[in-house]
């Protein structure tokens, strides 16, 4: 007879003992509830199982004799968690803890299998049955062939099937997804093969919600009385919760194992006999221990004096008696080394489920240092006092929370105190709005984070009597000798009368500027007038210019159209100066072509350069990107007002433009030159030359026109560009011109193939003869560029030797790019003597000129030259030369990239009616006469309102419209147009604008209300010919 004692057991669950014990034969149960004879009672039954509360257990252990039956196993043990919480890390690991909700029937069966007896009974068929249906875990059994022969409620249920008879017959590809059945049948066969079971292997695996689940399995072979392998059982519960509980719990132990390791805290854990049961490192140091693990078990009069864990002992017992929390208290005591310590110590209860005090933790910090500190710093402040208090200025000291520690006289006296006393342990909250507080106390609480001092920070705070003061308030940190920070002084200073006199400066500034802002509209209004019968003059030039005229006449109107477009750029340049005094310059962000713009700009000045006889070269770095994002138009812009300069300046030598890259970042930046062999600049004029209205000559007798403007407007450009300009010169030694731009990189498909890239020239041996060392430099550079072998001669004589030695050698040369100007032998002379010579008459010979067209096609190969190229030469232009001298061809992508529209005049008449809108004479005539050449039929209304009546009688494809007209303008009769064409739904006309107003927002408004295209007067044939082109 097995005996059961059951010791302190509330009715409810004695009764659940009672079925299971009355239901198992061979069990005895005996209850006791008097602990003071309970040890007696247990040495006299002697019992072969406990049953008790897990609340109970661990008193009963204190009892010496109970605590070794327990431990030598004299009995087995079960307890019944039903008296709420209980320190449970006292309780062996081989008791058995359950559930007070446990039926009788789990019961019974656990108390058989302790008792030894549930294998006999579990090979009855009834009790096995009942067993595998109601055990909590999905139970199956299958053949050999690894088809379901059976299984329990539990597996039937997980997979959704409706009674236990439909597993019969399926397969693992019935029940699961193709990757767990095939997994599942993976480990069955191995444990058929192998005749060895798998137990309590973990997957995890998707279940029919697609959710991630975790599963313990176990699989057994199944064998008949010979041994041999019949199938397989398996079983399986799903632990997902206990996976995660099991990952949040390592996490939570991971970051308390973090805070307690690395929190310079002492930080400790003791239990209801105020034993440690955890201290952290910072402790473990405190108490001279080598690791945290050894203060387990002890209490604080193993390691401090006997009053000193006295206190703590009764402090100790008050927490956990009281449930009350311990704040702050101020501890002292003198450490292992003999040295006192100082510390704030906190002790809060720690309380289990059943809200039961089961222990507390401590947490001391030590401040020790900063109270040695905090004292030294008092009697320092003393000596200060006196000090401080002869400034005039705001003195003050605060702590790390920023609280008034210190103030001087002229302090108080502003706070409107009687003494320095009553702003101590005070903060700027107690005397200024919550506003002027808050800012103060984030800069200060910024100062302790970074430890960078405030300087002369302007503050506006409030007076008692309602008035602000201007106050410069400066901040330093005060740290301890280890650096840390422990408070600050400050200084603040009334700048409320210099603060006053800025205001007045910057009103006076703003109305200088809104003066400025007046005279530069004013510049753009004359302007605008001015521009208007200037449309005429030019117009009519140009009008007259296409007609017969004698010599005599071509004379006057050279001078005419010369006067007339000296006078348009002046009034460009003013119009350009007045938008970037207003603010209202623009700059436009287009893809543009660097290379192309500098070729652009020596196009457009190598007929002056060669009126002079002034050499005009070019050179553009390949490592510039093919395509950027810029504004063209002003960056050509700064170009010509820089090269014109030059040009105008210059009397002999030459122009050179360069564009060279800086860098690239986020952005390219590109230096541009241009630098001249003119009559320079002196180091004084140097220093205005950039100003505007200046001149390097401003005398009345100056040689040199111009309004001064150009570089001035140059600077202010280049610097909108994100650039900078400058110039280097000295008087009669030519200047140089420079200026940086900033352009964003355009997308991948925009930028083209560099040069280097898009042709094989390597190994291609070139000569280059010029007595020019610039043009001899820029070749020699480009020809690198594309991996060609080069030489320079700086006259025929020395190229003609240069040749035949090494033609001697074996080696030729296959190109020579020849100068057609050289002293002592023109290129024609040199190219003679060169096909005169058979050794060398194979090299391919390239002419190059800086007067344009001085040969014919015939002329250049009848001398013995392959191609003619006019100075300054283009790089696509060499480039394509080289390719067709050598044999190759350049891709069809590079020949036409960057190739601009033929410019030419377009002199085809199209069959257009046009409405002409213009109220002033002169520029109807302009306008009649210029249409002529392209229009059909030409009609002309005088104001506004005759063009609105024109336009509803007639059907025009064209209205040239004048903005400013009187009844109606330009603007209200095109939004009236618009309107009756959306209103009818009819193809919309064609307007084009015309007028004297020539800034940014004068366009976008013409084209935001409905306008096709903008001329700005005034305005020449082409301009017209070239707007209607586009339109039609």
């Amino acid at each position: 007879m097995d005996r059961i004692v059951i010791y302190h057991i509330d009715t409810a669950v004695s009764g659940k003992i009672l079925d299971a014990v009355s239901d198992c034969s061979g069990f005895s149960a005996v209850f006791l509830n008097d602990v003071t004879t309970f040890f007696q009672d247990i040495q006299r039954i002697k019992p072969d199982l406990l049953i008790t509360g897990t609340a109970d257990f661990p008193e009963l252990l204190e009892g010496p004799s109970m605590h070794d039956m327990v431990f030598s196993g004299k009995f087995k043990v079960v307890l019944i968690e039903n008296s709420g919480d209980s320190d449970l890390s006292e309780i062996p690991e081989f008791v058995t803890i359950v559930s007070d909700e446990v039926n009788p029937n789990s019961l019974r069966i656990l108390l058989k299998e302790m008792m030894g007896d549930c294998k006999r009974e579990l090979h009855t068929g009834e009790h096995l049955d009942w067993v595998i249906q109601h055990i909590p875990t999905a139970i199956f059994w299958k053949d050999t062939r690894l088809k379901y022969l059976g299984c329990n409620q539990m597996f039937a249920a997980d997979r959704g099937l409706n009674n236990l008879e439909q597993v019969t017959g399926l397969t693992d590809f019935d029940l699961f997804s193709s990757d767990e059945a095939a997994g599942n049948i993976a480990i069955d066969r191995e444990v058929l093969a192998t005749g060895q079971s798998k137990i309590n292997y973990v997957e995890a695996v998707p279940n029919r919600n697609g959710k991630t689940e975790w599963l313990r399995k176990s699989k057994i072979p199944m064998r008949n009385e010979k041994g041999e392998n019949i199938g397989i059982l398996g079983m399986y519960e799903k632990i997902t919760d206990q996976k995660l509980a099991e990952a949040e719990l390592e996490k939570e132990k991971d970051l308390v194992d973090t805070f307690l390791k690395n929190s310079p805290d002492i930080i400790y854990y003791k239990d209801r006999k105020a034993r440690y049961t955890r201290i952290n490192e910072a402790h473990a140091r405190l108490m001279r221990l080598e690791k945290p693990e050894d203060a387990i078990g002890k209490t604080d009069f193993d390691f401090h004096d006997r009053e000193f864990a006295q206190q703590s002992y009764q402090d100790d017992m008050n927490v956990m008696h009281t449930g009350e929390t311990i704040v702050d208290k101020l501890q002292e005591f003198v450490d292992a080394c003999g040295e006192l310590r100082h510390f704030t110590t906190t002790k809060i209860p720690i309380r289990g489920k059943n809200g039961q005090i089961i222990g507390l933790v401590g947490i001391s910090r030590d401040y020790s240092q900063r109270k040695k500190i905090e004292e030294r710093l008092e009697q320092e402040m003393q000596f200060l006092q006196i000090l401080m208090d002869s400034f005039p200025d705001s003195i003050y000291f605060k702590d790390a929370q920023s609280r008034f520690i210190r103030i001087n006289r002229a302090q108080y006296e502003k706070l409107g105190l009687k003494s320095s006393e009553e702003a101590i342990g005070k903060t700027d909250f107690d005397f200024f709005s919550k506003e002027e507080a808050t800012g103060a106390y984030n800069d200060e609480a910024e100062l302790f984070k970074s430890g960078k001092p405030v300087v002369n920070k302007m503050e506006k705070l409030s007076n008692r009597d309602g008035t602000f003061r201007w106050m410069s308030a400066t901040k330093m940190p005060i740290q301890d000798n280890d650096g840390k920070i422990i408070g600050l002084v400050g200084i603040s200073r009334d700048n409320t009368m210099e603060v006053e006199a800025r205001k007045h400066l910057e009103m006076a500034k703003e109305k200088a500027e809104e003066a400025n802002r007046a005279k530069s509209l004013f510049l753009a209004n004359m302007s605008h007038e001015i521009r208007t019968p200037m449309n005429g003059v030019i117009g009519m030039a140009d009008i007259l210019g296409k007609t017969k005229l004698n010599e005599e006449q071509k004379e006057y109107l050279d001078v005419i159209t010369k006067s007339g477009n000296n006078l348009l750029s002046i009034i460009n340049d003013i119009l350009d100066f007045s938008k970037i005094e207003s603010g209202r310059m623009e700059m436009e962000s287009t893809p543009i072509n660097i290379r192309e713009i500098v070729e652009d700009v020596a196009d457009i000045l190598i007929v002056k350069s060669n009126v002079k006889g002034l050499g005009l070269v070019t050179y553009i770095d390949a490592a510039i990107p093919g395509t950027v994002m810029g504004d063209p138009v002003r960056l050509r812009q700064v170009l010509i007002n820089l090269a014109n300069n030059a040009i105008k300046f210059t009397n002999s030598g030459e122009v050179f433009i360069s564009a060279e890259l800086k860098g690239i970042d986020s952005k390219v930046e590109v230096l541009f030159k241009v630098k001249d062999t003119g009559i320079g600049i002196s180091k004084e004029a140097q220093e205005k030359v950039f100003e505007s209205f200046t001149q390097v000559d401003s005398s009345t007798t100056r040689k040199y026109g111009g309004t001064g403007l150009g570089l001035a407007i140059s600077k202010r450009l280049s610097e909108q560009m994100g650039g900078e300009i400058g110039l280097e010169s000295k008087a009669n030694q030519g200047s140089l011109f420079w200026f940086t731009a900033r352009f964003e990189k355009a997308s991948a498909e925009r930028e083209p193939d560099r040069p280097k890239k898009v042709i094989e020239l390597e190994n291609v041996k070139v000569l280059i003869v010029d007595d020019n060392r610039t043009n001899r430099l820029i070749f020699s550079k480009y020809l690198e560029t594309w991996d060609c072998s080069s030489d320079e001669a700086s006259s025929g004589m020395q190229a003609l030797k240069k040749l035949r030695k090494a033609a001697s050698e074996g080696k030729p040369y296959d190109i020579a790019l020849v100068d057609f100007q050289m002293a002592e032998m023109d290129g024609l002379d040199f190219a003679s003597r060169v096909k005169k010579d058979p050794a060398i008459a194979s090299t391919k010979m390239i002419l190059l000129s800086s007067i344009s067209d001085i040969l014919s096609r015939g002329q250049v190969r009848s001398a013995g030259f392959e191609y003619y190229l006019n100075k300054p030469v283009k790089l696509g232009q060499l480039l394509n030369i080289m390719a067709k001298v050598t044999g190759k061809e350049l891709p069809e992508s590079y020949l036409h990239s960057g190739h601009k529209k033929n410019a030419g005049v377009n002199r085809k008449k199209r069959n257009l009616r046009v409405l002409v809108a213009e109220d002033n004479v002169i520029n109807q005539k302009v306008a009649m006469l210029t249409l002529k050449c392209v229009s059909g039929s030409i009609d002309l209304a005088k104001d506004g309102e005759e063009a609105w009546q024109m336009y509803r009688d007639n059907k025009y494809d064209l209205i040239m419209m004048d903005i400013q007209m009187p009844l109606l303008n330009g603007y209200e009769v095109t939004k009236m147009i618009r309107k009756k064409e959306e209103e009818e739904k009819g193809k919309p006309i064609k307007i084009v604008a015309m007028t004297a107003n020539a800034l940014q927002e004068d366009v976008d408004l013409c084209l935001s209300i409905g306008m096709d295209g903008y001329l700005s007067k005034p305005f020449k044939a082409e301009d017209v010919i070239e707007t209607i082109d586009k339109l039609f």
